[in-house]
């Protein structure tokens, strides 16, 4: 969890004995909440206490890639899959199944946008909308992240590292995700 990530960052960096911090990453990545703060830790003790590489020889992708792209440096294994700069989200809806059980359902709001996106009813052209300037919005936080440790333009890191390409091997370095 990023808690998990959070106190062992702080602990590896409060040591002595410890003269860098290597994040051994293999995931496929997470939730895009608590993703910022943790990767806003890592690039502070990165510059300000000690250094911090990142390394994958499997996958380092999604909100992987966001923490590891916060250290000095990336290092991908020739056979690892790196990047996925994107965001997704589903949703399921059991209106239907519920309805055909017999099971009505009865969806009230105070507050026009309250839980738009729920299971329990169809998405509206609206909870869409709303749904997909979230998903924009995190996009933005995260391709600017990106572009600014790998030290390039967000419009530069969304055409060449961003859209949720994965990339294999050297192909990372090539992209510029890794060193």
């Amino acid at each position: 969890s990023y808690s998990d990530i959070r106190r062992a960052m702080i602990y590896a960096s409060l040591h002595e004995s410890v003269q860098a911090i290597m994040l051994d990453i293999n995931s496929g990545g997470g939730a895009v909440s608590g993703c910022a703060d943790c990767a806003a830790l890592i690039a502070s003790i990165d510059k300000g206490v000690k250094p911090v590489y990142a390394f994958t020889d499997g996958m380092m992708a999604s909100a992987a890639y966001w923490l590891g792209s916060s250290a000095r440096g990336v290092y991908v294994s020739q056979t690892a899959m790196t990047g996925s700069i994107g965001v997704i989200s589903t949703h399921m809806e059991y209106s239907k199944l519920l309805k055909e059980a017999g099971i009505g359902v009865t969806v009230m709001r105070a507050g026009e946008y309250k839980a738009l996106v729920n299971s329990m009813e169809p998405l509206s052209d609206v909870a869409k909308m709303q749904m997909q300037d979230q998903l924009n919005a995190a996009y933005g936080v995260f391709i600017s992240h990106v572009a600014e440790a790998r030290g390039t333009s967000v419009a530069l890191a969304d055409k060449t590292m961003g859209q949720g390409r994965e990339f294999f091997g050297a192909a990372a370095g090539d992209a510029n995700l890794a060193d």
